[in-house]
């Protein structure tokens, strides 16, 4: 499976690299023993070990390579290697981030692992807070960023302002990050080099772990890895995708229920018309939240041309890439305030004190609606307001004579006259010639018209 990153259209490609993830019901130590005599005879490889879901990555030459593998002992499932793609000055304040700033919250003592294309270490925002590395592209020691999304989410996320007088800082801008490269210099990546990296950000002192990147297949090994880290204690956060306006277009792993699955809007709050919309493919409620995520200034990796440039150090893309890190940054804040914030309480408050976009709650579009950091720390304090609820339309209350139509409890009402009422009985009087009765005594009757009567 092809990851990319979520700034790009979610469209999965097919990999044919003889590459296919294998889990097992069964001990590692069983495993071990069958995929080395396996890989002796069928001249396999073994290319990732995953001790979170019990499986590995393996690569089998040859067109029967699945059914060889599922006639392991003690397979829980087979899955072929496809591809994935990777998916502030005004976003900030969208979300209240600055006022929760001035409150001393920043993310200071909180880490994101950010699973990407890398992260440029030189960058001026960045610089001096990237506390851990993996590259499971070239295997470099140093942090980079050779395609620049990554940067670019780590500038949302964190970015400090350094390069811009403080105009374009991120969420969370004392925050540390622990930086996991597994999409390329193209913006994509393989599957099992995505469930390699989720499963080193899981084994780290991460609290969170940011990932704009997705397919528009599911995979049943990404969903275990998700599950996985949760588990362990992350909160794991997702560009829902970038495959809309269509429903049922969440991708993978943005479709995982213990995911956050974000959605992006612009800077009206209008649901971005690129963002994913739900069900996912199984039914599921999704996405869970939106951020801005449109036209979103951040910072700019070295020599990358991606995006619009602004400057040397700033560029400005549009995704659900843009939206998720939005997410993960606010988390940061409030893991700061909460030390210990579990993935289940960061969804049910951020769901909680979003703003109510859309048809109903929670919708496809903008599920729980556009995220505020503000209202989420108001809420930790006991402050939060909830927003009231729209006021339903008024019920008539019946009276005797008025059954509900059109003025509640109008006196006298319905008229004599009124279709199905009887008409009082004419009474004869003088000058009125050819019609008994007519104009009847006191006619027009009091308080005629009445009220919202139509004349003709």
């Amino acid at each position: 499976m092809l990851l990319v990153n979520a700034s790009m259209p979610a469209v999965s490609t097919k990999s044919d690299n003889g590459n296919y993830i294998v889990v097992f019901e069964g001990q590692a130590s069983v495993m071990d023993d069958q995929v080395a005599a396996f890989a002796s005879d069928n001249n396999a490889t073994v290319l990732y070990r995953y001790g979170s879901i019990n499986g590995m990555a393996i690569h089998v030459p040859g067109e029967d390579a699945i059914a060889k593998l599922k006639a392991l002992k003690g397979v829980k499932y087979v899955e072929k290697d496809v591809k994935f793609y990777a998916t502030l000055d005004r976003a900030a304040p969208i979300i209240g981030a600055p006022q929760v700033w001035d409150t001393g919250y920043t993310g200071k003592g909180v880490k994101v692992a950010l699973v990407d294309t890398g992260i440029d270490g030189t960058h001026p925002d960045l610089k001096g807070r990237i506390v851990g590395w993996k590259d499971l592209i070239n295997n470099r020691d140093t942090p980079y960023d050779d395609y620049g999304h990554g940067t670019h989410c780590a500038g949302i996320i964190g970015g400090n302002g350094a390069a811009s007088n403080g105009k374009y800082k991120g969420i969370a801008p004392e925050v540390q990050f622990v930086g996991v490269k597994v999409l390329g210099k193209d913006g994509s990546g393989d599957l099992s080099t995505i469930i390699a990296g989720v499963e080193f950000a899981a084994n780290s002192d991460a609290q969170i772990i940011s990932m704009s990147l997705g397919s528009n297949q599911h995979s049943q090994a990404m969903d275990d890895a998700v599950k996985a880290a949760v588990q362990k204690g992350k909160i794991v956060v997702c560009a829902a995708g970038n495959s809309g306006p269509s429903p049922r277009t969440i991708g993978c792993p943005a479709d995982t229920p213990e995911a956050i699955t974000v959605g992006a809007t612009d800077k009206n709050d209008q649901i971005a018309s690129f963002s994913s919309r739900g069900p996912t493919k199984s039914g599921l409620q999704k996405p869970d939240v939106t951020a801005p995520g449109k036209d979103i200034i951040s910072c700019r990796a070295t020599g990358i041309k991606e995006g619009s440039a602004i400057d040397t150090y700033y560029l400005s893309m549009s995704g659900t890439s843009m939206a998720c890190p939005m997410v993960s940054g606010s988390i940061a804040l409030l893991v700061q305030k909460k030390p210990g914030l579990t993935a289940a309480e960061a969804k049910d408050i951020l769901e909680k004190t979003a703003k109510r976009l859309g048809s109903g709650t929670p919708n496809y579009d903008y599920g729980y609606g556009r995220i505020s950091i503000k209202n989420a720390i108001d809420y930790l304090d006991g402050k939060y307001t909830p927003e009231p609820a729209p006021s339903p339309t008024p019920t008539p209350t019946p009276s005797p004579g008025n059954p509900g139509y059109p003025y509640p409890g109008y006196p006298g009402y319905p008229y004599p006259g009124y279709p199905g009422q009887p008409m009082p009985t004419p009474t004869p009087s003088p000058g009125n010639p050819g019609y008994p009765g007519y104009p009847y005594p006191g006619y027009p009757y009091p308080g005629y018209p009445y009220p919202g009567y139509d004349d003709e």
